[in-house]
């Protein structure tokens, strides 16, 4: 009896059989087909490209790993610093940080971390009769509850205390010796407050910021340059720093660095 003789059974139509995509195999394909329709998705409205992944990855990366702190900053739990800061601040302060022990910090290109501004504390709205503006109540109800110092972070553009800045390893503060008329700086807080956060780096997306844009955009007379990278334009905080250095019209009035004190 020949081999083509033995009976075969009915589904055995072929000794070879159909091999099936791995999974890495399937993984591989469906991440190239995802990233190919987020570029195209990105060139089509004009935003920088991969905008969904590079945001799923930052959102990702700021709200777990970045929440990570190696150690407290050195000029943290300082009476004396968090006396003399509270004691001279004024409205339209610009405060920059530098917090390198932050995971965000380690991710961040140059010395500083993070810049904010202060809007002021209830007695000083009260003797400017800023508290008698309805539009502006909103900040007055958050000035008045201890939270004074406008910021954008992972939260988007919002007011918080100064405690958040205070834990730092040097601490700059700028003040401007020709501010310009309170209602120009505050109608610009009005319409960018309660944005969110830009995680995706895009500096030309007006409807999400990072806390330089934020500065950027209530002080536009201040000149700074921008950072691109990764087809982002974006700023830095040492780019902010250096803008108010160069600028005749800011100085720096208070300095301490835990190297310096």
């Amino acid at each position: 009896m020949s081999a083509s003789d033995h009976p075969c059974p009915s589904d055995c139509t072929s000794n070879k059989l159909i091999g099936l995509p791995s999974i890495r195999t399937s993984l591989f394909c469906l991440i190239l087909t995802a990233l190919s329709l987020d570029i195209g998705s990105s060139l089509y409205q004009g935003r920088p490209a991969f905008s969904t992944f590079f945001t799923l990855v930052t959102h990702a990366y700021a709200n777990s790993i970045g929440l990570i702190e190696l150690r407290q900053g050195h000029l943290a739990d300082r009476p004396s610093i968090k006396q003399t800061i509270t004691a001279n601040l004024q409205p339209f302060d610009i405060v920059i940080i530098a917090a390198p022990f932050k995971a965000t910090g380690l991710t961040t290109p140059g010395r500083y971390t993070h810049v904010a501004i202060w809007l002021g504390n209830k007695q000083d709205w009260q003797n400017r009769s800023w508290d008698k503006n309805p539009r502006y109540h909103s900040l007055f109800d958050a000035v008045s509850n201890g939270t004074s110092l406008l910021q954008a972070d992972r939260f988007g553009v919002r007011m918080s205390s100064l405690d958040d800045l205070l834990n730092a390893d040097e601490i700059a503060i700028y003040r401007s010796s020709t501010p310009k008329k309170s209602d120009f700086y505050f109608d610009r807080i009005v319409r960018n407050v309660g944005k969110a956060y830009d995680y995706n780096l895009d500096g030309l997306n007006q409807h999400q910021m990072i806390c330089t844009e934020l500065v950027s955009a209530i002080f536009p007379d201040l000149s700074v340059k921008m950072t691109r990278l990764f087809g982002r334009s974006f700023i830095l905080p040492d780019q902010i720093k250096d803008g108010l250095e160069q600028a005749e019209n800011w100085q720096n009035w208070f300095y301490v660095s835990h190297s310096r004190e």
